[in-house]
């Protein structure tokens, strides 16, 4: 398996960034530069949704955890390989803040020799969807 994570403490309650992913999640709110969403059923556990990320092809994504208003992870198989994104908003020690995370796990046969090929490319934009999240999430409160 190979793994990494972005992750940033914010001044916004993990509720309201929970409110605004998944409103990412169901197509209402597109982030700008970031991954477009479209579910086929409401979103929720087992929910299929076809994901777009700016300049590519699409896929296939299915959430496979669901906790509100604090963890969603979504998986999609990949050249042999599963990818599951997981974004966690957690209250902070700090009354009114939130520790987000969004992590990458590549599972599979050959995990650990793609994993390094292809997951720093995938990553690369986390630190700025975190950032527009948290912007949006501003905007909608």
């Amino acid at each position: 398996m190979w793994s990494t994570e972005c992750q940033r403490t914010v001044d916004l309650p993990a509720e309201v960034l929970w409110e605004t992913w998944i409103k990412v999640l169901s197509g209402d709110i597109e982030l700008p530069q970031g991954d477009r969403y479209e579910p086929h059923e409401p979103v929720g556990p087992g929910a299929s949704i076809t994901m777009t990320p700016e300049g590519q092809d699409s896929v296939e994504i299915t959430v496979i955890r669901w906790e509100p208003p604090h963890v969603q992870a979504d998986r999609v198989s990949y050249g042999g390989v599963e990818l599951t994104f997981t974004h966690s908003f957690m209250p902070a020690q700090t009354q009114g803040k939130s520790v987000v995370t969004t992590r990458l796990d590549i599972d599979g046969p050959g995990a650990d020799d793609v994993g390094p090929t292809i997951g720093p490319g995938i990553a690369e934009d986390f630190p700025q969807a975190i950032d527009s999240l948290v912007e949006a999430a501003r905007v909608d409160m």
